[in-house]
């Protein structure tokens, strides 16, 4: 079994799930915030 870094966002998928004083990865964040991945390319 491979450890997966954004396992706890497959569980909580939305920002809302989250407490705002609670830490996350960089990871973590890039998914919670740019759930499509990449944004946009000027």
């Amino acid at each position: 079994m491979s450890y997966d870094p954004l396992r706890r966002i497959h569980m909580r998928p939305n920002l809302d799930q989250w407490r705002g004083d609670e830490p996350i990865t960089l990871a973590e964040a890039v998914a919670l915030f740019f759930p499509e991945g990449r944004g946009p390319v000027h």
